[in-house]
């Protein structure tokens, strides 16, 4: 199952409401950016496992540079996400 969040402060809830597995969130968001969002969830669960994406190089190596994993950049087509939820089975399951 999926389930959207369409900001920062969404996400945050979308996760204390439960079951979710993986996140996958832009870094550039409304209200809330993706990279504030993570960190308040990593926060609450340090074993959450949580990913970035974005267009933008420059905010992705600042992701990076603070320790979050980038998913994939933008733009991205299915099977770049189909490839990235492989390897999210071999790596987490």
């Amino acid at each position: 199952e999926v389930v959207l969040a369409e900001n920062g402060r969404e996400l945050i809830e979308v996760w204390i409401s439960g079951g979710v597995a993986v996140i996958l969130s832009d870094i550039e968001m409304p209200e809330l950016d993706g990279i504030e969002a993570c960190r308040r969830i990593l926060e609450m669960d340090p074993k959450a496992k949580v990913f970035l994406m974005s267009g933008d190089e420059d905010l992705m190596f600042r992701a990076r540079c603070q320790g979050f994993k980038i998913a994939f950049a933008k733009p991205f087509f299915d099977y770049d996400v189909r490839r990235w939820l492989e390897r999210l089975r071999v790596d987490y399951v």
